[in-house]
């Protein structure tokens, strides 16, 4: 009876200490598949953290970001693969739609058809730096084609202010196209005048950004949408502009220029006999490299568009700082420019958001000032103020020389009435001039900050416009 009894506890014993074993085993890996899990949890978020940096880091990679729905920029990217984030309304992307440099087949008898015929058009491009820091040849940059709907933009040019909305309306990804940029110019020009022809640029237009470059755009359109096409701050252009930095510190302006002039031929490229006249709206960081356009197109006319001071401001930070392009456009500051603000005793890294925004107009103005000195009468300073009857007495008829009809004059105070980038939200809403209300309702800040940083350059776009054969100095 005893010895059964310790028999029984010793079972007991034994099946208590394998339980015990097995509990502890158990917590163990439990441990061990917990750190697994978190370690697995941060090389997320550092790959997440690591691929939204780098998204916004220039100058940090080998490719050029390419966006047509935004703009171009110097992207890191860890491989050749096209890439695209899921597609919303451009006002609320939060973050653009990427394509990045990716080689394409040798030969597309289809997809080339496409682009011959004229049934598509170059939307965007990709650029292979170090590739083309060497030279532009075959696989340096590759174009991005597809069809885009000109008749919804010509019949409504306020419906579509932007050609990235254009572009966004018409274009499918699917559909998109891609297609080496040498090659393909070279083949366009060997068949070219056998059904499709080619517009030359008549006129580009650069301004300091919300002092009414938009309406421009529309007012050209719509004077004779048939005959014209207008590009309303187009990616490919600025992308080329761009390619080999400001003043040409990655390679020659020449290179640039070459590249600039094979974009233009390709977006003139019609199978519409009634098109004859092309115009560009350039964004507003492109008249820092005005000197890429002006070598590439020395003898077609061009103007700069500018504001009263206070107004531009107030125009900028109408929808608060987060909107303010300005402010997010306040980078690669020239040391020139560091070296000014610091003579009016204040140092750069400290400026409001007004004042970046202030500092960061006035170098636009600047560059405008010296190549509208430069231009030999190809380049025109024009200000916001009284802009439509400019546009109806001098800047077309006189600057861009085209002919202005009584018919056109009519259908450009007719598109001037109605907000320039209309979309969904104010489409057909009517225009009023808001120049006196801004004044009136101006801040201190943005007085002080017109007066220290943008009044001189103004002063200087004034006497331009007011004696436009006179050479600024």
């Amino acid at each position: 009876m005893v010895l059964q009894q310790r028999t029984r506890t010793n079972q007991r014993f034994t099946a208590h200490k394998n339980t015990s074993g097995i509990i502890k085993e158990r917590k163990k890996h439990s441990n061990y598949t917990n750190k697994v899990l978190a370690l697995a949890f941060v090389c997320i978020c550092l790959v997440t953290f690591i691929d939204i940096f780098t998204s916004r880091n220039y100058d940090s990679g080998d490719y050029y970001d390419v966006n047509y729905h935004g703009g171009a920029h110097d992207h890191n990217t860890r491989g050749l693969a096209i890439t695209q984030r899921h597609p919303t309304p451009p006002r609320f992307r939060k973050r653009p739609r990427r394509y990045y440099y990716e080689s394409v087949p040798e030969r597309d008898e289809k997809m080339e058809k496409l682009i011959l015929s004229g049934e598509v058009f170059l939307v965007s491009t990709s650029i292979h730096k170090k590739k083309f820091k060497d030279k532009y040849d075959y696989g340096t940059v590759i174009g991005h084609f597809c069809n885009v709907d000109w008749l919804k933009y010509k019949k409504d040019p306020s419906s579509s202010g932007m050609f990235r909305d254009l572009v966004y309306q018409s274009c499918k990804y699917e559909n998109m196209i891609r297609y080496d940029l040498k090659k393909i110019v070279e083949r366009a020009k060997a068949i070219d005048d056998s059904g499709v022809h080619v517009i030359e640029p008549t006129a580009f237009v650069f301004h300091e950004s919300r002092c009414g470059s938009t309406l421009v755009a529309n007012a050209l359109t719509a004077m004779n949408p048939e005959e014209h096409r207008v590009y309303s701050e187009s990616q490919p252009p600025l992308q080329a502009m761009h390619a080999c930095g400001m003043n040409g510190e990655r390679c020659p302006l020449e290179r640039a220029a070459e590249l600039l002039q094979d974009v233009i031929y390709l977006m003139g490229r019609s199978n519409d006999p009634k098109e004859k006249k092309m115009f560009f709206k350039i964004q507003s960081s492109g008249i820092k490299n005005i000197n890429t356009l002006t070598k590439a197109f020395p003898d077609t006319p061009w103007i700069f568009l500018y504001r009263n001071p206070v107004q531009v401001l107030m125009s900028q930070f109408a929808r608060g700082t987060r909107y303010a392009v300005c402010v997010h456009n306040f980078k690669d500051v020239p040391r020139s420019t560091i070296d000014w603000v610091a003579s009016t005793g204040r140092d750069i890294r400290s400026l409001s958001p007004v004042q970046k925004c202030a500092v960061h107009l006035s170098t636009l103005c600047e560059a405008a000032i010296v190549a509208i000195a430069k231009s030999e009468s190809m380049g025109l300073g024009v200000n916001y103020e009284n802009l439509v009857n400019k546009l109806i007495d001098r800047v077309i008829p006189q600057h861009f020389n085209v002919p202005m009809t009584e018919d056109g004059r009519q259908r450009v105070i007719e598109v001037s009435n109605h907000y320039s980038k209309g979309g969904t939200f104010r489409e057909k809403s009517k225009w009023e001039e808001d120049s006196e209300t801004k004044e009136k309702n101006s801040t201190p800040e943005m007085k002080e900050a017109s007066e220290l940083y943008l009044i001189e350059s103004y002063e200087l776009l004034e006497l331009k416009d007011e004696e436009p054969d006179n050479a600024l100095s």
